[in-house]
């Protein structure tokens, strides 16, 4: 296949639906697994001691998961997400202690959804279910949305971060190449090629905006926005990835991670930035988006079962994003 034809994109759709089906065909709690967990959160305890047997207790898995478990639960009226982490946390590099810090820290915001208990010894969190539709990538074809993204970024982003995790980006390269050669064989020779440009270019950045609290990983399903008519903030979920960060990687996660057109990107840049600060940092954006396409495409390689040859297509994709170098 001709590597001029291959498409540079953040996640193997064929690989992905493989993975999901895997996973989905090993798990499946029971009824009473679910209750025994929840018997340890202290707000439904009681609820559960009253009525051991939960009758009328919903519940059901959530598929789209790769890092936990999922379960929406109903249980005296009221809904609950049921998250259990699994081994891949480890793999990619998932650190669940300052995860919950960071859902602590933006509380204050109601960006994130209330969390009832978290047991590292267990493995688990319960959240309050957060009602509200998560967005697709139509969504960003709209500037009322990027509007509002824009604002509720800037919000985040001016949250203190002390004692807050830092993100190394390519320290996380390193971490992902190592699990990928563990798992699945030597990478392509041309992937160290990338590897040198990555350090190269990121250490070559000389504008950019200060540091602060970042998502790191606003795809469209992880956001969130209220259904309510009267209430039009957006939420975030999954915040595994989040730390202290540079802005612009952020945003060109968001840009990149859902296929912006060009117009909609430099709508979302202007009302972030403005327009006097479009241009002084047009080039570290591009360099992040650059990068975000290059630990994409190793994080692809991760989530896979182990074993798992890599793909005969590896080589013509890390090629081709070589070609693309800004």
């Amino acid at each position: 296949m001709s590597c001029s034809v291959l498409m540079v994109t953040s996640f193997g759709i064929s690989d992905m639906k493989l993975y999901l089906s895997i996973r989905k065909s090993l798990m499946g709690l029971s009824k009473n697994d679910i209750l025994q967990l929840l018997s340890l959160v202290p707000d439904l305890k009681q609820i559960i001691a009253q009525d051991p047997h939960q009758s009328s207790m919903g519940y059901h898995y959530l598929s789209d998961g790769i890092t936990n478990e999922n379960y929406r639960i109903t249980l005296a009226g009221k809904d609950y997400v049921l998250r259990i982490n699994n081994p891949d946390s480890g793999r990619l590099a998932l650190d669940r202690e300052a995860e919950n810090s960071v859902m602590q820290r933006v509380s204050c915001l109601h960006m994130a959804s209330e969390t009832l208990f978290y047991s590292p010894e267990h493995n688990f969190r319960v959240n309050r279910w957060k009602k509200g539709v998560t967005w697709t990538k139509k969504s960003f074809h709209l500037t009322d949305n990027l509007k509002r993204l824009a604002a509720r970024l800037k919000q985040l982003h001016c949250l203190p971060y002390n004692n807050l995790p830092v993100m190394d980006l390519i320290k996380r390269l390193d971490h992902y190449r190592e699990m990928i050669q563990q798992r699945h064989g030597k990478l392509p020779p041309v992937e160290l090629k990338l590897l040198s440009v990555a350090v190269e270019l990121v250490g070559n950045i000389k504008h950019s905006l200060d540091n602060c609290l970042c998502h790191n990983d606003l795809t469209a399903a992880n956001i969130l926005a209220s259904n309510e008519q009267t209430n039009h903030l957006i939420s975030f979920l999954d915040w595994e990835y989040a730390a202290v960060n540079d802005p612009l990687f952020e945003l060109a996660v968001v840009c990149k991670g859902n296929e912006l057109s060009e117009q909609n990107q430099q709508y979302l840049l202007k009302a972030y930035l403005g327009e006097e600060r479009l241009e002084q940092y047009k080039n570290t954006f591009v360099t992040w988006c650059w990068f975000y396409q290059y630990i994409s495409l190793l994080w692809e390689q991760v989530i896979l079962p182990a074993n798992r040859p890599l793909s005969s297509e590896l080589e013509c994709r890390f090629q081709l994003l070589l070609e693309l170098t800004p």
